[in-house]
This record gives C-alpha cells, structure tokens and sequence, in this order.
C-alpha cells in the first residue's frame, strides 16, 4: 500500500476500502480536562454516529452502540499480565484482568478494584486489603487473596523471566528472594490472612504504591490454568480471567475480540457489550480503517504526522498531555558504542526542534529523559545540539571527520512514525558526522525480541510511566533490570537510586532521583528526543472517556450514545 497521501474519498469508498484492508489482514505499529469539541448527539437519533470536519470530510462509525474498537501498533507479544512489556499489551490486559485497585475514570488516585477498601499503617509500610466476597474468575471460582499472592510470587520466580520483576522490589524481601540471597518463599511479606484479606509489607515508604498496584505486572493469574496450560493458558478457549471482559477470539494480525465476563462482579454497571483490538502497523492505514467507520479510537497508535495539519481541524481530533518520553537506546555491547564520547557525539548531532516542527502533535523537544511532573525538576544537561562540539567529541574517540566508524544500524518497529523519525536522524548523522547508518524496521514482536537479545546496534524506544513518580523513567536503567536491554550498568547510578528508595524525606528523595538522572544523561545509553503529547482521533459518540496521563481508558467506563 501506498504511503502517500491517498486522493479524496467519499464515506462509501472509504467504508469499502476500509472492509478489504480488515479482511486481507493488513497492519501498522493530572492533566487539564479537554475541550470536548464533537457536536452532542440529538436526541432521539438512531442513526449511524458521524463527524464532520471543519474541512467537510465525513466520517460515519458502524461500529455499534455496544461495541468498542480500536487499534493497537502490531500483535501483543503475550497476555500474561506476568510476562508482558508494552503499551499495546496493556490496552487489552488491562480490561481482561482487574487489580486490588483500579484506574479512575480520568486522572485522580487508584479506586477499589478486587479490593474494595485498604488500610495503611502509620509508618506508612504495611497494607491491608480486603477483598470484595463476590469477585470471581470467569470461570465461577471465587478470587482470593491467595491468587494475588501466588501471581507475584510467580513474577518473582526467575524462571518466569518477568520484565517488571523489579516493580515487586518494594515489597519487603522480595529482591533478596528473586536475586537468590534468601529462596524462601516465606520470606517475602505478602501474608494471606484470610481468603479475602491480604497484607503486605513493604521495604521502605513508596508513596506510589498503590499505583503500583494497578499496575498490569500486580494483576492476577487463574492458578489452576496458569499451571495445567503454562504455554497456551492465555489462548480464547483455555484463558480464565477476573476483568470485566473475557477473550473470545485471537486472529493472528488481524484483531483480538472480548465479550462481557458473566461472573465479574461490576457487570451490571457495563455498557460496552464487547471490544475489539486492531493490529494495525502503519499510521495512515490506520487512519483508513477509522474514515472507513471501522475504530471507534486510534488505540496506541500515533496520527500520521503528514496529516496533522488537516486533523487537527476536525472536531473529532484531541490532544492531551502524556507522560511519555521518545529516545533512542545505545547497545553498549558494540565496540563503537562502548565509548561514551560516540554516544554524546551522537546525541549532539541530532536537532530535536526540527523532528518535532515535523511531527508536531503537541510534543516537545527535550534532551532529558524524566517528563515534568509534580515537584520534580529533570536534570539538567548540556547534551543539546551542537554539531561543532559532536564532531570534536567523535575526534577524540579516535574517529575524525568520522573516518574508520563502523556503518550503524538503527532499528525501529514498523510505524510511519518512527520510519520519518529515524530517516531525518540518519540524514544529520550523515551531516554533521559523516557517520552512516542503515534502517531497519521489524513488527513489534519481533522487534521487542532483538531488543531483549542486544540484537541490534541503536534502536528507537519509546517509554510511557507505569506510575506517577519519577522513578518509573529511571529504575529500568538499574543493573539487570528487565528494561534495560543496553548492557549499561553504572554502579554510582544504582547506588543513588536505591538511596532514594530508603529516602523518607520526599525532597531529598527527589533530589538523589534527580543526580542519578544527570548521570544517565551525561553517561548513560540513552538518546531523549522529545516528551510525548497524547494527539487521538475519538468518536464523538463515546463518553466515559476522560484524559488520563497515563493514557489509560478503561473500556468498563466507556458508553456510546449511538
């Protein structure tokens, strides 16, 4: 399929094309309250929703009253809330399982979820939660405080290779217990007081805990399954979940449909019947598929940037803040890359400012890795574009003029997006460096895989905060985190990250946060290019859709008026 701009199509023509691309399987990869700008729906009308643009295109949504789709950047690597890793995962792990706490309707803090209320002691370490006697499994079996138990104990089982294993190293003995200093299972203080009251103690103070908690890695796993079907438990037929919708089909790259869970405790309170996910790698055939009245939201997909201009006038279109950074990470295993002089040099040779007057959406430039949020002040840096000073530092690492650097590779997951991207950044290397690299764009399994594996050389990355606090953009960078996937370990680094963790002075906390962030800008594997904004397109019909900085929507909130 073409990437250039297609010609102009009326509502039927784009419904057709967006019918044929469905069916040959065709894919791509606390914030103010937003205008809503779609016009309210009449009353009375039982007619196909639609949206009329300020440029007079029209879109009509046949994706029914009771149903909710949307698209997701390539096939999920896995539904295991224990194994997952990325954004197009959460989006439907999310809704399949249900946390002790929930994410609210919009910004704001957890809300009950299997737990309907908690307490916290007064050192602020020790939670006790009490778990709601009418959550079940999809499959009738009651949820207890055990599950929740044995499905950490599970993301703390090495075997299980668990990208966010590290997120359970605030619970008190947890990483002694997954680093092998102490295998009792005892000794990591999750208690099980009763079958509906779990406690748990942690290491140190986390104001974030909770948030942790709603997190996909703290979602519960069915024991039973898990155990009998290890390797294909999460399959429609087999999976058994505790969310509020169950999975019913999986068509390889084509979409991913749940349908109310019988047994889920809030069902009564559901409006949406089922949803669908759409693996869908390229931004424009995505745009297609919602012209054509096939997704209700674009998901976790970006707008094409070379139709921002016009978008942004449609009333459908919206922009939200989004805690979320764009970078490129370095595979300091490479000889080339092993030198911290070759990663500041390239680094300083990209123009920030000019890829987001390209990509526009709202984003921001920035040469540091932590998104503004609360108190926290990102470090400074003076890693910025200066192609005079790059070439001096490529000099010194033995590369003059860039004569003798070995050709780069730079990899990206399929996306229009990221191609743009990575092809204006290969053109300034070039200039101002004289250093080449070659493109390479894999789909997004794949891609996670050679990332996992230091199969690559530079690769685009992008990450989004699973919590609200800094340490969510800087812990993955730790020694052996599940992230990291650069070969980068910096002892000074991780020495004042876990000074930070045992900080009880939120200040001081954050001010140890803020040094080991200089020292990753100033030494580490990482490129920042710019902060995410949150640019979507949503049908007007749908409410209980609200900004989340987080972009987190859960779809037992949502209803559409037509």
């Amino acid at each position: 399929m073409s990437r250039r701009a297609a010609p102009a199509l009326d509502a039927a023509a784009i419904g057709l094309m967006a019918l044929a691309i469905l069916a040959t399987g065709c894919r791509s990869d606390r914030s103010p309250p937003i205008e809503r700008r779609s016009p309210p729906p009449k009353a009375g009308q039982t007619a196909a929703a639609t949206d009329t643009a300020r440029d007079g295109a029209q879109t009509t949504f046949e994706t029914g009253k009771d149903r909710f789709v949307f698209a997701i950047g390539g096939e999920p690597e896995t539904l295991d809330p224990g194994r997952a890793r990325g954004v197009n995962e959460n989006k439907i792990i999310s809704n399949l399982f249900e946390g002790l706490v929930e994410v609210p309707l919009g910004a704001g803090p957890p809300v009950p979820g299997v737990a309907e209320r908690w307490q916290r002691s007064e050192d602020g370490r020790e939670y006790t939660f009490h778990l709601r006697k009418d959550a079940k499994w999809s499959n009738g079996d009651p949820v207890t405080a055990e599950d929740f138990r044995y499905s950490w104990m599970r993301v703390l089982d090495k075997s299980l290779a668990a990208p966010y294993a590290d997120m359970l190293y605030v619970i008190e003995g947890a990483r002694d217990h997954y680093e092998g200093r102490n295998p009792d299972p005892e000794s990591v203080a999750i208690t099980v007081v009763d079958p509906h009251t779990l406690k748990v103690r942690l290491a140190y103070v986390a104001p974030f805990f909770l948030e942790l908690c709603a997190f996909y890695t703290y979602r519960p796993v069915h024991r039973a399954t898990v155990e009998a079907l290890p390797d294909r438990w999460t399959r429609p037929e087999h999976i058994v979940v505790n969310g509020p919708y169950t999975l019913v089909e999986w068509s390889l790259n084509q979409r991913l449909r749940a349908t109310q869970n019988p047994h889920y405790w809030g069902r009564d309170a559901l409006h949406i019947r089922e949803f669908e996910a759409l693996p869908i790698q390229e931004n424009t055939t995505m745009l297609t598929v919602y012209e054509g009245g096939g997704l209700d939201w674009n998901g976790s997909l970006d707008l094409p940037a070379i139709k921002i201009s016009t978008l942004e006038r449609r009333p459908d279109y919206h922009v939200n803040p989004y805690l979320g950074v764009y970078f490129y990470r370095y595979n300091v295993t490479r000889e080339a890359l092993a030198d911290n002089r070759v990663r500041q040099a390239l680094a300083m040779a990209v123009d920030r400012e000019a890829i987001t007057t390209v990509i526009k959406m709202g984003i921001t430039p920035s040469a540091t890795m932590v998104p503004k949020m609360g108190a926290y002040v990102s470090a400074g840096t003076d890693v910025r574009f200066d192609p005079k000073r790059a070439r001096a530092l490529l000099a010194e690492a033995g590369y003059p003029g860039g004569e003798g650097f070995p050709r780069m590779q730079v990899l990206y997951n399929t996306q229009e997006n990221h191609k743009r991207i990575a092809e204006m950044i290969q053109q300034m290397w070039a200039r101002h460096l004289n250093v080449q690299a070659d493109l390479e764009n894999q789909e997004w399994k794949v891609y996670l895989k050679s990332q996992r594996d230091l199969d690559y050389d530079i690769s685009r990355s992008g990450w989004i905060g699973d919590y609200l606090d800094p340490m969510t953009f800087l812990g993955m960078w730790s020694t052996g985190n599940g992230n990291n996937n650069t070969g980068w370990s910096d002892k000074e680094y991780d020495g004042l990250l876990e000074r930070a963790r045992h900080e009880g002075d939120e200040q001081r906390r954050l001010d140890l946060l803020r040094q080991a962030e200089g020292i990753l800008l100033q030494r580490g594997p990482v490129l920042p290019i710019y902060h995410y904004a949150r640019a979507y397109l949503l049908n007007p019909a749908v409410e209980g859709f609200e900004p989340h900085p987080l972009d987190l929507h859960p779809i037992k909130y949502i209803r559409k008026t037509r």
